[in-house]
């Protein structure tokens, strides 16, 4: 896959920065006979089980040795359209399966008797039928939108409990499902506002500050300022142009331009003294529940930096990605800039 240089505001070359779990085209590997030979054949066996029909079929027709263009070739039949990223996926898929044939197994209720009963069950349904929260929701009678924020909730529970194996296993079959979604089930309450609102919260109190910096990883540790962790991720989900150049809170506010009184998902609050002195940025991301208490208009971005900061500072001084309550957490709020 052929990388893009970026350069940061000191000018300095970094490497592409990539969102796991939002942006799947652009982190499955693309080497077609390196991901085949790595499959062991005896283990696939093993987990066909977990694997749907079309995924099956898939998988014979590789160890036949036959070509993406044979495979997709045949797959016209099925009214299946195939690509290599499709082939990838699937391995990933089976990959995936193979590390984690054991775990998936003895996963259960007593596994995980120390969350609430609806908890566990968005957990199981998620890992053991390997459904997506949209079919979830249709079985629980949660939204789409609560079941993620469950699962969120679960894992972070289990790593307060140093159950860090038990967590690494759950963030990698989230990742499966999105490598399963369709077309058809990226509905409208599954958009790429649902996406970033779920991946920002799993990001909390793991990304620090770090002036003119863009690098964001879900589910690791990174760094990023207020303006660059923006647009980083709007990036990702092809909101922004992906040669669109770094800029402060004050080009965002210019660059985003139309102000918005009826908010979404994504939409960007700005501060400072006026509309020309924007010093921050942050996203709202709606309703949060917050122990039993769910709070309607909670913001999420960088907070606690200063100009120049480097992130050794920052994380002495604890200045990263947190979540506030409400966009008046700051007495400078501004206005909402929309996001489209």
């Amino acid at each position: 896959m052929k990388k893009r240089r970026f350069k940061d505001r000191r000018g300095k070359p970094k490497e592409p920065v990539f969102v796991y779990g939002w942006d799947f085209d652009r982190v499955i590997d693309e080497k077609e006979n390196e991901d085949v030979e790595s499959l062991s054949w005896e283990q696939i066996e093993g987990i066909k089980k977990f694997l749907t029909k079309e995924e099956k079929i898939l998988l014979e027709l590789l160890r036949e040795g036959k070509s993406c263009e044979d495979i997709s070739e045949i797959m016209r039949y099925y009214d299946r359209g195939t690509s290599r990223l499709r082939i990838n996926r699937v391995i990933k898929i089976s990959k995936f399966y193979c590390k984690w044939k054991e775990q998936v197994e003895q996963l259960s209720h007593d596994n995980l008797r120390f969350l609430f009963p609806g908890h566990q069950r968005v957990v199981l349904l998620f890992i053991r039928d390997r459904l997506l929260h949209t079919k979830i929701a249709k079985k629980t009678g949660y939204t789409p939108g609560s079941v993620i924020e469950l699962f969120w909730k679960s894992v972070r529970k289990i790593q307060k409990r140093g159950m860090n194996e038990l967590s690494n296993f759950l963030i990698e079959a989230f990742a499966l499902t999105e490598l399963r979604r369709t077309k058809m089930e990226d509905s409208r309450m599954d958009s790429w506002r649902e996406r970033l609102k779920t991946g920002l919260l799993a990001m909390t109190g793991k990304v620090w500050y770090e002036w003119g910096a863009q690098e964001v990883i879900l589910g690791k540790e990174g760094f990023a300022d207020c303006s660059g962790l923006v647009i980083e991720l709007l990036k990702a989900q092809n909101i922004f142009k992906a040669d669109l150049q770094d800029m402060t809170a004050q080009g965002l506010a210019k660059y985003c331009g139309k102000r918005t009184g009826k908010k979404q998902i994504g939409d960007l609050a700005f501060y400072g003294k006026d509309k020309d002195n924007i010093n921050h940025v942050m996203f709202w991301i709606g309703p949060v529940e917050i122990g039993n208490i769910e709070f309607p208009n909670a913001v999420i971005g960088m907070c606690g930096g200063k100009t120049n900061m480097k992130k050794e500072d920052a994380k002495l001084l604890g200045a990263g990605l947190f979540l506030k309550k409400t966009q008046h957490y700051r007495k400078d709020f501004l206005f909402f800039g929309k996001v489209d």
